[in-house]
């Protein structure tokens, strides 16, 4: 609240929270700012982007509207995972897990992998659950041997970088009904990918 307060001011200020946590005997700290400087604010006044939290909030609304709250909720909560701090990224229909920055040499046109997996809202009232192809790189044969059970779709990403194995990112449209059956399953895969992401990141 002090540092929103201060922003109103014209205070160039962000905030930077640490989330630490204990991992194969380690203590590692994974890193979320939220930054906006004063003149966004002016921005907002005339039509510009809203804040983080504003975001969430519409999100939340447009949830509302689609009868989807509970499973919005469920779904962007149970697919956290640690190492991508205490909040994920608000984006125009969904929230994206950027995880801290790994260096990979799979990867065709970038030297560091950042995001890992999003939630979004689909306007036929499903939510969208996408994982980047960094993310399918790192375990791989995990998800290959999901393929015949979770309903996922393919298509190449618009932003995310891609390996020379993964071309595409991963994704699935999930109603309630949809997301109870494979909800396991989708935890499953964003745990086993923040657990080879932070052994690539110690190795």
């Amino acid at each position: 609240r002090m540092v929103s307060y201060l922003r109103r001011q014209g205070i160039d200020i962000s905030l930077v929270t640490f989330f630490g946590y204990e991992y194969g005997g380690a203590t590692l700290l994974a890193k979320h700012a939220e930054e906006q400087l004063a003149s966004d604010y002016a921005a907002q006044s005339t039509g510009g982007s809203p804040s983080p939290s504003e975001s969430l909030r519409q999100l939340d609304q447009h949830a509302a509207s689609l009868g989807i709250s509970d499973l919005w909720e469920a779904a962007k909560a149970q697919l956290h995972t640690p190492a991508a701090g205490w909040s994920p990224t608000t984006r125009l229909k969904g929230l994206t897990f950027y995880m801290p920055a790994l260096p990979m040499e799979e990867l065709e046109d970038a030297k560091a992998a950042h995001g890992s997996h999003s939630v979004r809202l689909d306007s036929t009232g499903k939510i969208r659950i996408t994982f980047y192809p960094a993310a399918v790189e790192l375990c791989y044969d995990k998800f290959v041997g999901r393929q015949q059970s979770i309903p996922f779709h393919y298509e190449p990403p618009p932003n995310a970088p891609t390996t020379k194995r993964v071309q595409e990112q991963w994704y699935c449209l999930l109603d309630e009904g949809e997301w109870e059956e494979h909800r396991d399953a989708l935890i499953d895969l964003a745990r086993a990918v923040n657990d080879a992401w932070l052994d690539r990141l110690q190795a």
